[in-house]
């Protein structure tokens, strides 16, 4: 009923042909705008074990060990400066922004702390 009742809704309006194909459409089916093809992203803190060309493993006191894809596309700095995922030193402490693909956690940010800035002071090495 609802479905012919949008049809004639466009005829009688004489919308064009994209308004009424847009009232035929599954109402059951969720709009395909951007909020529902934007994944979810979650931001994790934690110490760099170890970095790989592929992959860089983050620890978190009192968590197990979370494995993070990495490509070299992603944006990384290091103490607020641009770098590569070459220059992250394992021991620093990090922001990651994780996008979960599958079963894979896969690094869409990577932000590296080596120093701790101390007020009145040059950064001082950690």
């Amino acid at each position: 009923m609802r479905k012919t009742w949008m049809i004639g809704l466009c005829a009688a309006l004489a919308l064009g042909g994209a308004a009424c194909q847009q009232a035929r459409s599954d109402p059951t089916q969720p709009p395909n705008d951007q909020a529902h093809r934007q994944k979810e992203q979650q931001t994790t803190t934690g110490r760099v074990a170890r970095v790989g060309t592929t992959e860089m493993v983050v620890t978190q006191p009192g968590h197990p060990e979370l494995h993070v894809r990495i490509d070299s596309k992603v944006p990384v700095t290091v103490d607020g400066e641009k770098a590569t995922v070459n220059d992250i030193p394992s021991g620093a402490d990090v922001n990651v922004v994780i996008e979960k693909q599958g079963d894979q956690q896969v690094a869409q940010r990577i932000d590296a702390m080596t120093r701790v800035p101390v007020r009145g002071t040059e950064d001082q090495p950690r």
